[in-house]
């Protein structure tokens, strides 16, 4: 195989300057261009953001964010509704940041959540702008590149919402860059606005502590120690301010009860190994579809011939397309005496994708002449600790896998992955090689945007589709909905009341939409007078969804011969109130 140009550089320093012949588009950025094509990309993250509709975890931060409009002096206030109970808002898990800041976007343009979702754009920007701070820093001829990567790709376009997740990686992200900058005389201020933005992004979720031990490592490797404990210093000072001013206002800190309140992690030894088995599958599983620009950019820092690089480009694009269709578990249909169903999560595409990935990082990192390139290099070894350091807290702190909590890894890694590329040295090709790089991976992350607006679509249809039909077969009765959180919003604005579990008695012929109904569920609620009517489903039936799994499980997508989401209308033959063994 030729080397496709890819020659080592004779030192690191020689390799930072090597790219001449980069493609046009970031070829000509000037300072001027610069923060127009920044703008450009925090709009497209905010018109994400317009689009999608409310599906998880946001519904809660809804009601807070819509009580603090009203009592902004009592955060936590609030009666909170999740599946059908009222809780007392100080015992539900919601750092004050966002919630405030979402409060004052109802404040501004109501309880509209497209227009809401507007005031995310400063979020957006800030990613945008944080994140190519830090590529300019640390991969400089790649770094709107790099940026571009990072902002149209899976992992942004699909989080950006009123979830705690990409708000909390914004603001981490923008406290390093700060730090970062604030290097040399008279800058600071810089380190104590660091420190600031760490303390908000920690007030936004407690997992942001992160951003501390990476401001630490970077003073470390920088040889910052004063500014590192400053900007430290202060981010935990603001934590402590923020708490007790909590705890002056509720008698106890939110951070202290919700530590001490929540089951401990470790929960007996067999099932921390089962929840740790878990969470690496995850980890391989969500970061496969969610790093194409990560798994593209691999080849070209190893220095590999342009065979294996077209032939890791059409396997990234064949099992991300084959995700994307449907068939994630391909392999169930071709290898003898297995079914789809019964394949490891780990082999499915996805899987394999992840798998890739981490082949490919060991192989970066662990062999080869090019490795003692790589570790001489000071920033490249502070990617490499701060990326660990992200994973090993997603291990520590994360009860179940998720995608979403991915950002910060992912964001590392590529950092980490542009640093290698530009340290391989003197290679005219690799910017033509990077462009076609950006260009797929933004294909990839808009395809998956593309089926969570339809997910998100789905659920309005369906909520509308059930509430026309509780209207025409009322009878007289009351409709009453005990949903999950996406589909309990906008059964709200159809009008349907929410239940209470512990209140709550229905009546003959009142009816009730409900979503988590298993067989199991469903005997028990035919057992005390609630009769199945109708089975309703509405949208597009695309065969394939993510928002569900991407939000809450090990593996970004999911197909079915239906996955459209369900909803089940039961009508009360009897005075009845919802059975305490019904669960959900």
């Amino acid at each position: 195989m030729g080397n496709f140009g890819l020659e080592k550089a004779s030192s690191p320093r020689a390799g930072l300057f090597a790219f001449n012949a980069m493609p046009r588009w970031w070829g000509r950025t000037t300072l001027r261009s610069l923060p127009l094509r920044l703008c450009g990309l925090a709009i497209v993250l905010t018109i994400a953001a317009v689009l999608k509709p409310i599906l998880w975890d946001e519904e809660v931060y809804f009601q807070f964010a819509r009580y603090i409009a009203q009592h902004p002096l009592d955060p936590y206030g609030a009666s909170i509704w999740i599946n059908g109970r009222n809780f007392d808002g100080f015992t539900v898990l919601a750092p004050p940041i966002l919630l405030y800041w979402w409060a004052g976007a109802i404040a501004l343009f109501e309880s509209n959540v497209s227009l809401t979702a507007i005031a995310l754009f400063p979020f957006a920007l800030a990613y945008t702008a944080s994140f190519h701070g830090l590529a300019q820093r640390l991969a400089p001829k790649l770094a709107l590149a790099l940026t571009v990567m990072a902002t149209i790709s899976a992992w942004p376009l699909v989080t950006i919402s009123y979830m705690l997740d990409f708000p909390a990686a914004t603001l981490e992200l923008a406290a390093l860059a700060l730090f970062m900058a604030g290097s040399g005389p008279g800058r600071r201020h810089w380190v104590i606005a660091a420190g600031l933005l760490a303390g908000l992004a920690m007030e936004t979720k407690y997992n942001a502590v992160t951003i501390v031990g990476a401001m630490l490592l970077w003073g470390l490797f920088d040889r910052r120690f004063f500014d590192a404990l400053l900007a430290a210093s202060v981010s935990v000072l603001l934590f402590c301010a923020v708490e007790t001013l909590i705890r002056v206002e509720y008698g106890q800190s939110h951070f202290v009860i919700h530590i001490f309140s929540s089951a401990p992690v470790s929960n007996g030894f067999i099932r921390e190994i089962s929840r740790l088995r878990e969470l690496f599958y995850g980890l391989i599983q969500n970061s496969g579809p969610l790093a194409i620009g990560i798994l593209l950019l691999y080849p070209i820092a190893r220095g590999k011939g342009r065979r294996f690089i077209a032939a890791n480009i059409i396997f990234v694009v064949a099992a991300f397309a084959l995700s994307a269709a449907g068939f994630d578990r391909i392999l169930g249909y071709v290898i003898p005496g297995t079914t789809p169903d019964r394949m490891p999560m780990v082999l499915s595409a996805s899987g394999l994708l992840g798998l890739a990935a981490l082949i490919y990082g060991g192989c970066l990192i662990g062999g080869g002449s090019y490795r003692q390139i790589l570790f001489n290099d000071r920033r490249v070894c502070f990617l490499l600790a701060w990326a660990i350091l992200e994973v090993l807290v997603y291990f520590v702190m994360s009860p179940f896998p998720t995608a979403r909590r991915m950002g910060e890894i992912i964001a590392a890694t590529l950092l980490l992955v542009g640093r290698a590329v530009i340290l391989r040295g003197p290679c005219a090709p690799i910017g033509r090689l990077v462009h076609v790089q950006v260009v797929i991976n933004a294909i990839c992350g808009l395809t998956m945007l593309a089926i969570a607006l339809v997910d998100g679509w789905n659920v309005e249809a369906t909520v509308r589709s059930a509430a026309a039909f509780m209207r025409t077969n009322a009878q007289g009765g009351e409709a009453w909905h005990m949903t999950s959180l996406g589909l309990a919003h906008y059964f709200d604005a159809t009008g349907i009341a929410r239940i209470d579990r512990d209140v709550t008695k229905l009546q003959p012929g009142d009816l009730l939409v409900v979503d988590f109904l298993d067989a199991e569920r469903a005997e028990v609620l035919q057992a005390s007078g609630l009769q199945p009517i109708a089975t309703i489903r509405a949208g597009i039936n695309l065969g394939v969804s993510v928002s569900t799994l991407f939000y809450r499980a090990a593996n970004p997508w999911f197909a079915a011969s239906d996955t459209r989401p369900a909803v089940v209308v039961l009508r009360a033959n009897k005075p009845t109130g919802i059975p305490a063994d019904f669960g959900g």
